[in-house]
């Protein structure tokens, strides 16, 4: 084998050890919902406060096809655990700032949830916030 394979072996293996956080699935917030199980993961605030986040919990079947342009329709059940991660944004008017492709989607009906980093019990309360932000549907607004 030459140097030059060796070195980069040597290189993805320091990279995959600085890059792995210690985080396992056990770690992970999971969560028991009416429509199915949700495994989220942590986040941490400007201020260094850890927090559970759960980023793509469908509320609506996709828009798509048939169901372009009609009423939302419920989202199903789901056996397997959802891992609750980014999805894609809804589509935006065109901006000339933004790649052609840049991940939008017809696909966007999600809520994303943030709770404290604790095991949450039926008697814990929480204040909610909704946020619609109101950015003319452009440059990520919702």
């Amino acid at each position: 084998m030459s140097p030059r394979a060796d070195f980069l072996k040597v290189c993805c293996l320091i990279w995959t050890i600085l890059g792995f956080d210690g985080t396992f699935a056990d770690d992970l917030p999971l969560v028991q919902t009416s429509l199915g199980k949700i495994r989220g993961f942590h986040k941490s605030s400007f201020g260094g406060r850890i927090f559970s986040a759960f980023e793509g919990i469908p509320y609506a079947k996709p828009p798509v096809g048939a169901l372009r342009f009609e009423a939302p329709q419920p989202v199903s059940p789901w056996d397997e655990v959802l891992n609750a991660n980014v999805r894609y944004t809804c589509k935006q008017a065109d901006n000339p700032f933004m790649p052609p492709d840049s991940g939008h989607n017809e696909d966007c009906l999600y809520l994303n949830v943030y709770v404290p980093k604790k095991q949450p019990s039926e008697s814990d309360n929480y204040d909610v916030i909704v946020y619609i932000h109101g950015g003319a549907f452009m440059f990520g607004a919702a």
